[in-house]
């Protein structure tokens, strides 16, 4: 029995460095093809549509102006499960970034076989989690409220603007379900003192918490 081949894309605007993660993925990896390795965003879409693209390995910095988070949504309407690879290491970005659906967060100073762990597992439909980005993501949490994590993802979603029944597509729940997430949210935080009526408190909260950034 013939396996298919693992599609991969790889977008990192350094060349030395894109070189370095193509030639760890297909040494380290079975059958694995490069779909594309680039920055352009329209062709790696296009690569998607084209070929059974199994996972994207992305830089949320490819030097073309976008905000990292633009370029997440971006890919996202692909389907293709998302590693990020990044020198860019802010808690409230990669907050933001799990939020929106990614499969891992690799930090750039990691050790390569994190990266083939975080690429094996998103292909599985699974998300990876190293012991260095657990770390990174308790800094600025508040220990007086604990939210579940469909609760902060729904808070974050929210509070970034979007409106509920998008927040329920993008965690692929019913709008009523996302509804009940924030007020879970509401109430956690009523209890220990802090009242969030409008989705401005919301927003104001989250930016407090480093949860957006």
């Amino acid at each position: 029995m013939l396996l298919m081949p693992v599609n991969l894309i790889v977008m990192e605007d350094h060349p030395l460095f894109r070189q370095a993660t193509l030639d760890l993925l297909v040494t380290q990896m079975e059958d694995v093809e490069i779909a594309y390795a680039g920055t352009d965003l329209t062709i790696a879409k296009t690569v998607c549509e084209q070929v059974p693209v199994s996972c994207i390995v992305l830089d949320l910095d490819l030097g073309n102006g976008t905000p990292p988070l633009d370029t997440i949504e971006d890919l996202s309407t692909t389907g293709v499960p998302i590693v990020i690879i990044s020198a860019l290491g802010e808690p409230a970005l990669i907050r933001a970034a799990l939020a929106r659906g990614i499969a891992a967060y690799v930090p750039k100073k990691s050790q390569p076989v994190e990266l083939v762990l975080a690429v094996r597992q998103a292909i599985r439909g699974l998300q990876y989690t190293s012991p260095e980005l657990a770390s990174m993501l308790l800094q600025g949490e508040d220990g007086g409220v604990q939210l579940s994590d469909q609760e902060r993802k729904a808070l974050i979603l929210y509070a970034s603007g979007l409106k509920m029944d998008t927040v329920a597509r993008r965690m692929g729940v019913s709008t009523t379900t996302a509804k009940e997430y924030i007020k879970r949210v509401r109430q956690k935080y009523a209890k220990s003192g802090t009242t969030l009526p409008t989705k401005v408190d919301l927003h104001q909260l989250a930016r407090s918490q480093g949860l957006l950034p």
